[in-house]
């Protein structure tokens, strides 16, 4: 099935489970990005049902006796489930881990570390700046002066 009569056929499918009579998008309106997007979606999803196939004989099994389409979704929605489950335990386990503790610190600290460092950086070329200018100051002082003596003597020459 190509992508665009995928496209077609969910489309269809979302204005059938809304109740509502909607008009259908013509396959070609829809954006690359949304293509693409959608590609990957139904393939992480169908990767995700394929994994859960080869790895668990009891969903075999239980598809396989399942007596019509909609209980297989049932199934299928309860697995995905409890799927979710174990992988949100087993982030939080991690996530808990002495070990993952420890690199956070480490990194934490590295990161404030930097963040100093490059505060003090800033603030040596901020003093440098203000050094600078301060010793710049009397030469900018006396050409600004001159400058203004010139103008003043050619405004009366004007006159």
């Amino acid at each position: 099935m190509t992508h665009h009569k995928m496209i077609l056929v969910i489309s269809q499918w979302s204005r059938l489970a809304s109740g509502g009579e909607k008009k259908v998008r013509s396959p070609t309106q829809f954006s690359p990005h949304l293509m693409r997007s959608l590609k990957f979606l139904i393939g992480a999803v169908g990767g995700l049902f394929g994994g859960m196939l080869l790895t668990n004989k009891h969903l075999r099994k239980k598809l396989r006796d399942a007596r019509d389409p909609k209980e297989a979704a049932k199934i299928f929605g309860h697995e995905v489930q409890r799927g979710g489950k174990e992988l949100a335990k087993e982030a939080k386990e991690w996530a808990g881990s002495d070990e993952t503790q420890k690199r956070w610190k480490e990194m934490k600290k590295n990161l404030t570390k930097s963040c100093h460092t490059l505060q003090e950086e800033a603030e040596e070329i901020a003093t440098e700046a203000v050094t600078k200018a301060k010793e710049n100051l009397p030469e900018a002082k006396r050409k600004v002066q001159s400058l203004y003596k010139e103008a003043k003597k050619k405004v009366e020459e004007w006159n």
